[in-house]
């Protein structure tokens, strides 16, 4: 058979297959998991008795009807906590369920219809297995990072999940995806000293998690030790938090159209 014969057949048969450039086939898993959960994922602001920013950190929603998980260091010894959803400003209401010791809370919102995420079982984590999470690092909406878990600790009376995904002020209370699109932890701190050592929670914590009739002032949760910190925005990291004017800039600055679709 004549090579130009063979090179027509090959032409033929190929033309029959799913085009490889399709962008469906080519999508990675990270943009399928960015694509199916960022509309479930918020950026909380928590303001004082002066109507000014105390912290900036991230959630996502569990239920239909708008109760979100995020750290108890986001919210704790707040006034009110504004919650941007989708180019949508709604409030947190009340504290339904609140670990000192975890520091983890879930917080009904204003909002009562939501997407929510999927919770996957954080016991069969193992190290080195893929990792995205998704949050508002430094309030950027709608921010992707990607890693591997780097380790399973135990810290006092913590158990963390260490992940390699870079995280920022702004990025406590995010969730951290498994390559399923499943949530395993809780993103949450980093080590001050050394690169890429951050840490979550795990979601199974979140099974645990007792209901507590307590304020958002009271909200606090145990200090973190002196070689980590906790990976929420405040009014210790930067001035101009602190500035009414700079916050009513930031959505529009800060805005993901792919968060907001």
């Amino acid at each position: 058979m004549k090579v130009a014969t063979v090179f027509s057949a090959a032409l033929a048969m190929t033309a029959t297959l799913p085009a490889l450039h399709d962008a469906a086939a080519l999508e990675s898993v990270a943009a399928q998991i960015a694509r199916e959960n960022l509309q479930a994922v918020v950026t909380l602001v928590a303001l004082d008795d002066h109507d000014q920013p105390l912290a900036l950190g991230s959630g996502f929603f569990i239920t239909r009807d708008g109760v979100l998980v995020t750290n108890a260091h986001v919210v704790g010894g707040a006034t009110r906590i504004n919650v941007r959803w989708r180019g949508r400003t709604g409030t947190a209401v009340r504290i339904l369920n609140f670990a000192r010791k975890h520091d983890l809370v879930t917080v009904q919102t204003s909002f009562d219809s939501t997407p929510t995420v999927s919770l996957a079982d954080s016991d069969k984590v193992v190290v080195g297995q893929d990792v995205v999470v998704l949050g508002s690092p430094q309030g950027l909406e709608g921010t992707v990072s990607t890693g591997i878990v780097g380790g399973l600790r135990t810290m006092g009376a913590a158990r963390l999940l260490q992940i390699t995904a870079p995280i920022s002020p702004g990025s406590s209370g995010g969730p951290v995806f498994d390559s399923t699109g499943r949530v395993i932890g809780i993103a949450t701190a980093t080590s001050s000293k050394g690169q890429n050592l951050n840490f979550a929670l795990p979601v199974n914590l979140l099974r645990d998690l007792p209901p507590a009739a307590v304020s958002f002032t009271a909200a606090k949760p145990v200090a973190m030790p002196v070689y980590m910190k906790y990976c929420a925005r405040t009014s210790a990291d930067s001035s101009d938090l602190r500035s009414t004017n700079a916050w009513n800039r930031a959505p529009s600055i800060a805005r993901n159209d792919a968060a907001t679709s």
